[in-house]
């Protein structure tokens, strides 16, 4: 059946109405979108930018356990403990002296620790992690952690620090830890970056610093977000550390101990081997120390 040619004009002008209607909502849409990719590149770029770069990556090292030391019997002679530090970073602090100033407004901070501080900020990296408190108490933790916001760049870490259950008995074989001077650095045939860290500790005498490359592990990475506030947003990735292995030592703790006694107030030394063999059982020096 043929359309009239009044049907043939109403159903045009309907088509024409239409196209007319989705063309005007189609060029609202697109407008509005190109105003607000407009408002985004142009108009707002700058703050944008500034947030972008406020908010960035950093890469942070993450200490390795030194491994143990344990005695013939199996008992640990060199272990360690775990304790919480409060640091900075400089490079987030931004004013580092009066991000110090608060720190002391909360916590018992003596001149000697802070001359410390400063002397470490001097001669490290700016982004790395300077100790202003170590072994720092639950009380100190406490008041910190409120008054994190208002401390740019400052943290609350958990560590591990040395420790010698047996104290005098094995002083002089297995010896102590110590900071990193600059002949210990110029004696590494390859410096590693652990060794720079300001607070880190490395073998000074006896059996730690005999093995202090395998005791020492090595060190892992961790990538996070800090924004402008020098806070750490969220952890990005881990790479882990591998600790160092442990290592037993043929000395006996009791025949240790015995030695010590019999030793107090001598100027001597003495030692006890096992003939068949050749296993040093016992090794002691008077006077010792701590």
């Amino acid at each position: 059946m043929r359309k009239s040619k009044r049907d043939i004009a109403r159903a045009a002008s309907l088509t024409t109405r239409r196209t007319v209607i989705l063309g005007g909502g189609m060029t609202l849409v697109a407008g509005a979108l190109g105003r607000r990719m407009w408002r985004l590149g142009v108009q707002d770029a700058e703050q944008y930018r500034l947030l972008a770069e406020d908010n960035r990556i950093a890469l942070r090292l993450v200490r390795p356990e030194r491994g143990r030391i344990f005695d013939r019997a199996g008992k640990i002679v060199a272990g360690n403990e775990q304790t919480y530090r409060i640091t900075v970073v400089p490079e987030e602090a931004r004013d580092i002296e009066s991000v110090l100033e608060n720190l002391r407004l909360l916590i018992r901070l003596s001149e000697d620790e802070v001359r410390n501080v400063r002397d470490q900020i001097a001669r490290s990296r700016s982004y790395t992690h300077v100790t202003v408190k170590d072994r720092a108490g639950w009380d100190e933790l406490a008041i910190v952690a409120v008054n994190l916001p208002t401390l740019q760049g400052v943290q609350l870490e958990m560590g591990l620090s040395r420790v010698y259950p047996f104290g005098q008995d094995f002083a002089h074989q297995v010896g102590y830890l110590g900071a990193v001077s600059d002949s210990d650095l110029n004696a590494e045939e390859g410096i590693e970056t652990l060794l720079r860290l300001p607070d880190y500790q490395i073998g000074k005498f006896g059996i730690e610093r005999a093995y202090e490359r395998q005791l020492r592990g090595t060190p892992g990475t961790r990538r996070v977000e800090i924004n402008a506030s020098g806070r750490t947003m969220r952890e990005l990735s881990l790479d882990p550390p591998a600790a160092g292995p442990d290592l037993q030592i043929t000395l006996d703790h009791h025949l240790q101990n015995f030695m010590r006694v019999r030793l107090e107030g001598q100027s001597a030394a003495a030692i006890v081997l096992d003939t068949t063999s050749g296993d040093v059982l016992g090794c002691a020096s008077a006077p010792s120390f701590d």
